[in-house]
């Protein structure tokens, strides 16, 4: 099986995180993906909540997508958690699979920050799934980076490989849905669920209100 590992806060989900991983599936055959909720980010302010209830808010906006699975491995609030480790962990867990890591284009801009970032891409695959304003110039990142190969050039893909041969693919998604947690939580504590419900799915939004996740 293709299988990708797509982790973040997803406090709460929306059709952001939803659009993204429904077209990255398509695009790169994907028959299942792990979420990965990440409750401890170092990377971001954020509101405690519940791996709980973070789960279902995910299996309520999942249920009728893709084939998905929900980790615990970043569950805890009281640990710094390393993607590096996260992925080492799974590879165990799905030896006979092939894994794809989803990094968005804004996390990877960052990811000279992380712990053993030039590891991850020695160990598993990498998509990188690009929208604005976090463009990348993959030419340029590439040209400093030793060992990679270009494979594929395609309109709105470039495919790499390096010498573990594990491929690091830069994809510019076509739909680009800009919302942040952040303006959401605002959206929720103003009961405004007119603009919410442009972001968010509506099982999603009730398990907000009857849960009082963010009050």
């Amino acid at each position: 099986m293709r299988v990708g590992i797509y982790g973040g806060c997803f406090n709460p989900i929306h059709f952001g995180h939803m659009s993204l991983i429904d077209e990255v599936s398509d695009k790169f055959n994907l028959d299942k993906v792990i979420f990965v909720p990440n409750l401890n980010p170092y990377y971001k302010v954020h509101r405690e909540i519940k791996f709980e209830d973070v789960s279902s808010m995910i299996r309520l906006a999942m249920k009728d997508n893709i084939l998905f699975q929900i980790s615990d491995l970043e569950s805890s609030t009281k640990e710094e958690h390393f993607t590096f480790n996260t992925i080492t962990e799974l590879l165990e867990q799905h030896s006979n699979e092939r894994l794809f890591l989803i990094v968005g284009s804004d996390q990877f801009l960052q990811m000279k920050s992380w712990y053993k970032f030039d590891e991850i891409n020695k160990i598993v695959d990498v998509i990188v799934p690009i929208r604005a304003p976090y463009l990348i110039d993959s030419e340029q990142i590439i040209s400093t980076k030793e060992n990679y190969l270009k494979l594929k050039l395609y309109k709105d893909t470039m495919f790499f490989k390096n010498e573990n041969n594990k491929v690091l693919i830069f994809y510019d998604l076509i739909k680009k849905i800009d919302i942040s947690s952040s303006q959401l939580i605002e959206y929720i504590n103003l009961g405004d669920f007119d603009k919410l419900k442009k972001f968010i799915p509506l099982s999603v939004i009730e398990f907000i209100v009857e849960n009082r996740l963010y009050k």
